[in-house]
């Protein structure tokens, strides 16, 4: 019989205090990562406790082969992006999709799962996002009806290899950590590359077939609440920013008190946007706020019918209707509206946009935020960013273009195509990333290593620099991953994991192995939705493990039960790709109870069944 101690009890604790900051947000989730992780190497000082962690073992992570792996990762395909893969598989999707929604749905789903396979879902999510827009807009399906079952099986199309998530990637480090307390003939073995891959094929199927036989039904339909899911922008515009979606012009008359004021304080005084300064004829796209307005000059505005009222009623404007002016200032060809959403991983993020100067900067202007059930369509400039925000903006199709190219925004509306390498480097990239996966599969080397060979081909042959390669990188997601490990270290030698697997073995032995199964496929379902994949991953591996062992069940098939159900992330918008396909499809959170609660039973019963009958 193991005895609880203190240090089990210190290992316990952090384990609270882990899901504790995760839950609460308090502070940002790789701070609480690396503050775990210098509390838990505070505490080898204290007398009794040295045994908790080797010194080694403190910053190991940040040297691991899955840290690595993911770093090489995620510039394969930031690389693959530049030279144009996504725009070839957006194109052939076009090509072949035909207008029918159950088409749409399957090809749409299956392509973007496997790319998942090879690159961070979320990464992918955010490429197929325009795509997914560009589909709704030349079919006039809702873009509702489509981008919830891209995104869910985004993230299933991580169960497709061991590259394809983050637990995944982790777990072949964490049982190799496991063996070193292991007997000879209890030990794991390292799984390869494509080992999950027949169970990853049943779960998105499962998936495919769900959103077109029974998910269908569920999406959201076409209303109010669901702005973004109608075709029309001007519906868009109306229902989810809360403002008039059409452009006035007004012209400064003779002695105006606008005149030799600024385009910031006419905004401010009359809650408009103004798009466009017009002098001699000629307009100024997008004006920064310190702007002079002249006598004589043409204002382009958008606003809220509060605001134009002002502008009418108050200061006696007459406010002409673009399509009706005489002179059409804003040629759809050149100019119009356009919508981006902010990702977890920009840098924008807590952010406003006066902070970004968007107009000087971007030569964008900013008329509204959309955040779920929240929209700013007032002192938008003032409003920080959250992950998952919408933005609402009028610029040129040119700068807008540039737009695309900058990795802090994902435009969602169809533009003008951005210039892609036309050099012949998309052979040489789709070689590179062919040779790390040969590699990978006929080779004995480690997996970073493999990944790192196709990495570094993409600098040495400048499809990406290495400036661009550093900022390819998730660095929240790099010191997340390095700061855990060592507590799922500690969790093992601690004897915490053999405590707790010795606690539940009396309680399951009479149970039936699969009840087990789905017991632990529960737990680390409900663990993935409220704090991170990787975390839950970290510390329910080693109690999976000890916990087999005591039952005398395989150990591998329970330690892939957690690595795959933390990808079972669709009930709530908690996981990356749920959040960021929120704001673009206008979903609610009840939306992903309603789709998500299905198809979190399914993915249990289809993971268990596929484990169970490829694994035995």
């Amino acid at each position: 019989m193991i005895e609880f101690d203190l240090q089990m009890l210190a290992v316990v604790f952090l384990i609270v205090a882990t899901i504790t900051l995760f839950i609460t947000e308090v502070v940002s989730i790789d701070v609480a990562a690396l503050s775990i992780l210098i509390a838990l190497g505070l505490l080898t000082l204290i007398p009794g406790f040295e045994g908790l962690l080797a010194p080694g073992d403190l910053f190991k992570g940040f040297s691991s082969n899955a840290v690595i792996s993911i770093m090489a990762i995620m510039i394969i395909g930031e690389a693959l992006d530049r030279v144009g893969v996504m725009r070839w598989v957006a194109n052939a999707i076009l090509r072949f999709a035909g207008r029918t929604e159950t088409r749409l749905t399957t090809l749409v789903c299956s392509t973007v799962a496997v790319i998942s396979s090879f690159m961070q879902n979320v990464g992918a999510a955010a490429l197929f996002i325009p795509v997914v827009s560009r589909l709704s807009a030349q079919t006039e399906i809702p873009i509702t009806r489509l981008l919830m079952p891209m995104g869910f099986c985004a993230i299933m199309g991580g169960t497709l290899t061991m590259v394809g998530s983050s637990p995944l990637i982790l777990l072949n480090d964490l049982t190799s950590e496991l063996n070193r307390n292991l007997n000879e003939g209890t030990q794991l073995p390292e799984l390869d590359l494509f080992a999950v891959t027949p169970i990853g094929i049943c779960l998105v199927v499962t998936g495919i077939i769900y959103f077109v036989v029974i998910g269908r039904r569920l999406l959201p339909q076409t209303t109010r609440e669901h702005a973004f899911g109608v075709t029309r922008v001007a519906d868009r515009i109306k229902n989810a920013y809360l403002l008039n979606p059409e452009i006035f012009i007004a012209a400064i008359p003779t002695g105006h008190r606008f005149i030799a004021k600024s385009v910031g304080e006419i905004e401010n005084e009359c809650d408009v946007h103004i798009i466009a300064v017009i002098e001699r004829g000629k307009p100024e796209w997008s004006p920064t706020r310190d702007t002079l307005v002249t006598q004589g000059c043409e204002i382009g505005v958008v606003g809220s019918e509060d605001g134009l009222t002002i502008l009418r009623e108050r200061e006696g404007f007459k406010l002409v209707c673009a399509t009706d002016h005489t002179r059409d200032y804003f040629p759809q060809e050149i100019a119009g509206f356009s919508e981006v959403v902010i990702p977890a991983e920009s840098k924008l993020v807590g952010l406003s946009i006066g902070d970004i100067w968007l107009r000087r900067n971007y030569h964008l202007a900013g008329l509204g935020i959309n955040r779920g059930t929240e929209v700013f369509s007032r002192g938008v400039r003032h409003i920080e960013f959250q992950p998952g925000d919408t933005l609402l903006t009028f610029s040129t199709h040119d700068a807008f273009a540039d737009l695309q190219k900058n990795r802090d925004f994902i435009p969602i509306t169809p533009g003008r195509e951005v210039d892609i390498d036309q050099s012949g480097k998309l052979p040489i990239a789709l070689a590179l990333f062919a040779i790390s996966i040969v590699l990978i599969i006929f080779s004995d080397l480690m997996l970073s290593l493999c990944l790192w060979v196709g990495a570094i081909g993409m600098v040495l042959f400048r499809i990406l620099s290495m400036e661009q390669a550093y900022q390819a990188i998730s660095w929240k997601t790099i010191f997340l991953l390095a700061g855990l490990m060592p507590l799922g270290i500690a969790v093992e030698t601690s004897g915490t994991a053999a405590w707790l697997a010795e606690h539940l073995t009396v309680v399951l032995v009479a149970v039936p192995p699969i009840v087990v199964q789905a017991a632990l496929a529960l737990v680390a379902t409900f663990f993935t939705l409220v704090m991170s994949n990787v975390g839950a991953t970290v510390l329910l591996v080693p109690v999976a493990v000890n916990l087999a062992l005591a039952l005398n069940a395989d150990p591998m098939i329970f330690a892939l039960i957690i690595a795959l159900s933390t990808s079972n992330s669709f009930l709530i918008p908690t996981h990356q790709v749920n959040v960021l396909i929120m704001g673009p499809g206008g979903y609610r959170v009840v939306d992903f109870l309603k789709s998500g609660g299905l198809i979190t039973v399914l993915f249990i019963v289809v993971e268990l069944a596929a484990l169970n009958f490829f694994f035995l």
